[in-house]
């Protein structure tokens, strides 16, 4: 009786390894999974789709360095350049990012500081061949609101959003220590309304594409010691594209590079009572980031 029984077990041992065998390799995720469960818990150690989808639906902040790349022009009536800025100056962004129940909000913050090359004319608009490094503070901050729209697929998000910005521009910081030089400060507000993609592959990647149309609004023009010299400067369209690179190598870590360009234009002001105007201008600019987001 002993022997048949032991027989018996010994045969349904082999038949249920035989069916462990067949199951894994019908279903080697679940195999896998059934091999790392955690003893603690009882969970699964976390798939790369998994681990990027705990990113995606939870809090996080980036924290990322960057390089502004800034091109300024000033134009006359007829079209002509009258003045530019160029260059490249350094500075950080950090960025807040917030699960709600049916959205995600967005909290920006970025600062600049550094030199660019002036070539133009003086303050009061007469032509000279002057070409200077010039020293520059940009600083920047946004509220962001995405609702996400229904794709059917998993690995692809998209969410149309509204943002609200404020831009301030300290341009030639130091300008007011020449003499017949000034310091100028542009600051305006812009609200802009986008799409958000975001395709998720099954390496720990994934990539976000944002692209957004708006205008700028409240666009005033202030001299460094003349408070009567504020002008109102002309509201335009705003554009704006961003393409991000995400690698998550741990749990609560990820990788990120970003290249982002935002394109805008100043209307020219009024005329006052001394005749000085302030004109067309355009900026262009491209920023590239290297960060990390932390899930918090």
């Amino acid at each position: 009786m002993c022997i048949k029984s032991f027989k018996l077990i010994l045969m349904m041992c082999a038949f249920s390894a035989c069916c462990t065998e067949a199951l894994a390799k019908s279903h080697p995720q679940l195999h896998f999974k059934q091999l790392h469960r955690s003893k603690k818990s009882g969970s699964y150690f976390k798939s790369p789709a998994d681990r990027i989808a705990s990113m995606r639906h939870r809090p996080y902040l980036t924290i990322a360095a960057s390089a502004l790349n800034l091109s300024y022009k000033e134009f006359r009536n007829s079209g002509q350049v009258l003045d530019k800025e160029n260059g490249t100056i350094p500075g950080f962004n950090i960025i807040l990012h917030h699960k709600l129940a049916h959205a995600t909000f967005d909290i920006t913050g970025a600062y600049y500081n550094g030199n660019l090359t002036y070539t133009g004319g003086v303050w009061g608009g007469e032509p000279m061949s002057l070409s200077f490094l010039d020293k520059h503070r940009i600083y920047y901050y946004a509220m962001k609101l995405a609702y996400p729209l229904t794709t059917g697929k998993k690995n692809l998000d998209m969410r149309v959003f509204a943002q609200l910005g404020h831009r301030h521009w300290d341009r030639g910081t130091d300008a007011h220590k020449r003499i017949g030089d000034y310091q100028e400060t542009y600051v305006h507000n812009e609200l802009l309304i986008g799409l958000d993609t975001q395709f998720f592959t099954k390496y720990k990647c994934w990539f976000d594409l944002k692209l957004g149309y708006g205008g700028t609004m409240n666009v005033l023009l202030s001299v460094y010691d003349i408070p009567i010299s504020a002008k109102k400067l002309g509201e335009k369209p705003l554009y704006q594209a961003s393409f991000q690179a995400n690698y998550q190598f741990s749990r609560r870590l990820a990788f990120n590079a970003t290249a982002s360009y935002r394109y805008f234009k100043y209307g020219r002001s009024s005329v006052d009572f001394l005749g000085v105007y302030e004109p067309d201008s355009q900026t262009k600019s491209l920023q590239l980031s290297l960060g990390i987001h932390y899930r918090l």
